[in-house]
């Protein structure tokens, strides 16, 4: 009688049985190449590659300080393309160019209201800046334009304080009051600052909400233009002559406390975070106070805003703009499955 030799049974067949029924039958049993490879020779599953300096930049502690550097590269780049819009395009050519950037960024926002959070939070991130530029910055100069709203000026007749900061002074009050309606009164909040301030204030506003999916581009939109909208505030108080002015001693003071914060966030909490999406989200905070620092230190002459005379510094704006394209393609590209989601204690709180 011949004999035959038949593949392998599925695995619910125990392996006993399946041995001995395939030696009585003269084959020998199909055997697992893992249980015949010396120990020596297998690999470890458990052994982590060693990254390369570019995918060791995605990781802590230098994914922090990677998205601080990308957010606030684009800062000069912003100024650059202002000082760029107003000279080469004025009157309407500008303000319909206004409304082309803003209306991008519109669309880079909706579109990210669908996709998943890493994407979401570089669409709205790339989408508020475009908003704030386009249609924030222009809608000022424009209404201080239209209600022919003068410059203010020192006892000297110097001007000091322009039409379009002039306005934006007058929304001071409603700022504060969204931000408290959005931010400090909102118990499904995230934000560090609001919960700070909540425990400060001893204010508890009930459970949260049952959780929900957030939508990362709005949130992240929401966070360049009120941070940019507060931060604008502040500097505005700071320089107008009625309230302190330019030469006031509160400018050092000011200059001081913005270094300290900016730096605080960056060496002691930002290097903490392990997932890309919220590092991006934690510099726009951090970048606020930063940038305010910068801008104080230009008053004073500790340098030179380089990025408002781009034909007198064409290699430094040149450097500055390709020096952001390449971060935020990289960015953009790096997939968020490499990154490991922290949200516990020892990690800033999404915000």
């Amino acid at each position: 009688m011949e004999t035959r030799c038949y593949p392998k049974p599925p695995g619910a067949i125990p392996r006993a049985i399946l041995a001995s029924v395939t030696r009585h039958a003269g084959c020998t049993p199909n055997r697992d190449p893992a249980m015949t490879t010396p120990s020596a020779l297998r690999p470890d599953p458990t052994a982590a590659s060693t990254p390369g300096p570019v995918a060791a930049a995605f990781l802590a502690p230098w994914l922090g300080p990677l998205a601080f550097v990308t957010v606030l590269l684009w800062k000069p780049l912003a100024h650059t393309l202002a000082v760029l819009l107003h000279r080469h395009l004025p009157g309407s050519a500008g303000y319909l160019a206004g409304f082309a950037i803003g209306l991008a960024g519109a669309m880079l926002v909706w579109r990210g209201l669908r996709r998943e959070e890493h994407a979401a939070t570089c669409l709205g991130l790339a989408g508020g800046l475009l908003i704030w530029i386009g249609w924030m910055e222009y809608a000022f100069v424009y209404f201080a334009e239209t209600m022919r709203i003068p410059w203010v000026t020192l006892p000297d007749g110097t001007p000091a304080l322009p039409p379009q900061f002039v306005l934006m002074q007058g929304t001071t009050v409603p700022v504060l009051l969204i931000l408290y309606l959005t931010l400090v009164a909102n118990r499904d909040t995230g934000c560090r600052a609001a919960l700070w301030l909540r425990r400060r204030l001893h204010l508890n506003p009930g459970a949260p909400s049952p959780a929900q999916r957030p939508a990362y581009a709005r949130i992240t939109a929401l966070e360049v233009i009120f941070v940019n909208w507060f931060m604008y505030l502040v500097l505005v108080t700071l320089n107008d002559p009625r309230v302190f002015g330019r030469t006031h001693p509160i400018q050092y003071a000011a200059f001081a406390t913005f270094v300290l914060w900016a730096g605080y966030c960056l060496v002691a909490r930002m290097p903490r975070i392990t997932a890309l999406p919220l590092a991006l989200r934690y510099g726009v905070g951090v970048v606020g106070p930063a940038w305010a620092a910068i801008e104080i230190g230009s008053y004073k002459g500790f340098w030179t805003e380089v990025w408002i005379k781009p034909a007198q510094y064409p290699v430094t704006v040149t450097a500055i703009a390709l020096s952001f394209a390449a971060l935020a393609a990289l960015v953009y590209r790096q997939p968020a499955t490499s990154q490991q989601a922290a949200r516990g204690p020892a990690t800033p709180s999404n915000a």
